[in-house]
């Protein structure tokens, strides 16, 4: 699970599209092979009651709501800088974000035992914060190296970042999207007060009040923007017409 989730620290965070197969999230070792390739396979939701199991779906939720957070920075492939080559195994391999609203250093130890002294080569000094424990790091020099056990990451910003369990999330916001070719259902356990549709250019296109369901029939094939305020909320999702 440890390296399981190492893996997912280096993968998540970098811009572009990911697939997640079935319950990876919580270290799914079911063969590709059981019943044939393209066959059934069981459903394991007792992983989530596995502690190592749900530390690593603990990664998966921190690493996804903080791409959600900042998406300008993780959507830009500019900001970013790698060292994850062969010649980065020994000392640890290392994903930089330098973005104007977060700063981030990601540093893993690929090795399958030792020690490393990693260089985090921190894009600024002062205080970090350690995304995962919630520690603090004071950087008054950033050439410092920090060690790190085989199979562990650590990764670090230059903000505090406040993030819910992701089970106690699922559960708090408790909205789902239901969509056919002319119709999109709010399902929410509180009472939609006010809906709002965008274009992804921020082009405002349709405004319903009261109404879980919507009517998109009209609406050219895209990417949209949906404004949902709830009695108690305001969230936002994204929709593919």
């Amino acid at each position: 699970m440890n390296r399981a989730a190492l893996n997912a620290a280096f993968f998540l965070p970098l811009p572009g599209a990911k697939m997640i197969w079935q319950f990876g999230e919580l270290g799914y070792d079911i063969s590709i092979e059981q019943n044939g390739r393209t066959g059934r396979k069981p459903v394991l939701w007792n992983y989530f009651d596995v502690s190592e199991r749900r530390a690593l779906y603990n990664t998966y939720y921190k690493l996804n709501k903080l791409r959600e957070q900042y998406d300008a920075a993780f959507d830009n492939s500019s900001f970013w800088s790698q060292q994850i080559a062969l010649g980065d195994w020994a000392n640890g391999r290392r994903i930089c974000l330098n973005h104007n609203d977060l700063k981030m250093v990601i540093l893993g130890n690929f090795n399958s035992s030792g020690t490393a002294a990693t260089n985090p080569n921190f894009p600024a000094t002062g205080t970090w914060y350690d995304l995962m424990t919630e520690e603090t790091i004071n950087v008054t020099n950033t050439n410092m190296t920090l060690p790190l056990d085989a199979g562990k990451f650590r990764i670090l910003t230059n903000k505090k970042i406040t993030l819910p369990s992701g089970i106690d999330e699922v559960k708090k916001e408790a909205l789902r999207l239901h969509q056919t070719p002319e119709f999109l259902t709010i399902i929410s356990e509180e009472p939609v007060v006010d809906v709002k549709m965008y274009t992804i250019n921020g082009l405002l296109v349709k405004q319903t009040q009261n109404e879980n369901t919507v009517s998109i029939a009209h609406l050219p094939q895209g990417c949209y923007i949906l404004n949902i305020q709830l009695s108690g909320q305001n969230i936002s999702r994204k929709f593919i017409k």
